[in-house]
């Protein structure tokens, strides 16, 4: 009401629009399966979620204010999954409000277990030891694809043209990597062999810190180095250069990152037509996929192709003057 109010109605308009179209659509090239954001929720906030489910019901010496807080995190925390099921636009973010509901009912019954007023619920071990499998297999398995990519590559088992070139990039694995899973199965096997509450919660919970951290050290870089490296690359060479970049195909923000790209005068720099085929005043260059190089470039003649890197097409176009010299 009050952006009404201000006169931006068109502002109101433009929200509502937007949030039809994830209802609808998967908006944003992202689309994902029947409980998505459950399984992001489980995997991502472990292992809290372990916990999460034991916090729902009260105890007797629970205050009102107590009780009455509890069950707004429990609405807050059905609402926000139940919603984001319902959108069609699937992206991890999206169900981020759910990690303060999570997080704050699972605290609440560590903390009741601690006191001892509570154990823990055979639920609670069997989801520990199930996400915790989960992780360590994806570690063991990530190591594993790493070392025989080669393999991968050639065994026809990914169809995905794109996803094939990305394998190519010059990653480094040693096998080594494999050790990470190793830090949160010690955390899991050192609950179960503890006997104090207290001990057990410190042991698992300094694990999953210990398996997050190196686990972003050792492997998202990695990650990084097939799916973004090569486009990262070609964005810095451009840090500084006076020129339009856009990504076609695909939705990205880190060209305007990387490439250090300010705000543009010229009202049009939005237009992917006026930049493939108008009368542009700087070079403009376009970063697309593979998958989309025939439907790219074959109707785009006055494209300039730089070269192709693990998956990437980096091509270019230049003002008339650039090209004849004048």
């Amino acid at each position: 009401m009050i952006m009404i109010a201000n006169g931006h109605m068109d502002v109101v308009k433009d929200f509502i629009v937007y949030q039809v179209r994830l209802f609808n659509t998967k908006d944003a090239g992202h689309g994902g399966f029947p409980g998505y954001h459950i399984v992001i929720l489980m995997l991502g906030v472990f292992p809290a979620s372990a916990f999460l489910f034991k916090g729902f019901k009260g105890t007797p010496d629970e205050t009102p204010l107590q009780r009455e807080w509890r069950k707004i995190m429990f609405i807050l925390q059905l609402v926000v999954v139940v919603l984001f099921e319902i959108v069609r636009t699937k992206i991890v973010h999206y169900s981020s409000m759910a990690y303060f509901p999570l997080t704050y009912l699972a605290s609440l019954a560590i903390y009741r277990i601690i006191e001892g007023k509570v154990n823990f619920s055979r639920l609670s071990k069997v989801l520990l030891i199930t996400i915790a499998s989960v992780w360590i297999i994806a570690i063991v398995g990530l190591t594993l694809a790493g070392l025989n990519k080669e393999w991968l590559i050639n065994s026809g088992l990914i169809k995905d043209q794109f996803a094939v070139a990305n394998l190519a990039a010059d990653v480094k694995w040693t096998g080594w990597e494999v050790i990470v899973s190793g830090v949160l199965g010690i955390g899991v096997l050192g609950f179960f062999i503890m006997k104090k509450p207290l001990t057990r919660i410190i042991v698992i919970f300094t694990s999953s810190l210990a398996f997050t951290f190196l686990t972003m050290t050792v492997f998202v870089p990695k990650i990084e180095g097939y799916t973004q490296r090569a486009a990262l690359d070609f964005y810095r060479q451009r840090a500084g250069e006076d020129c339009y970049i856009r990504t076609l195909g695909f939705k990205s923000y880190a060209h305007m990152f990387y490439a250090k790209t300010m705000p543009q005068d010229n009202p049009l720099h939005f237009d992917n037509d006026w930049l493939l085929t108008g009368k542009i005043d700087k070079p403009a260059y376009f970063v697309y996929k593979i998958t989309k190089k025939d439907e790219i470039s074959g109707y785009n003649p006055g494209l300039t192709l730089l070269y192709e890197k693990n998956g990437f097409i980096f091509a270019a176009r230049y003002p008339e003057k650039q090209k004849t010299g004048l």
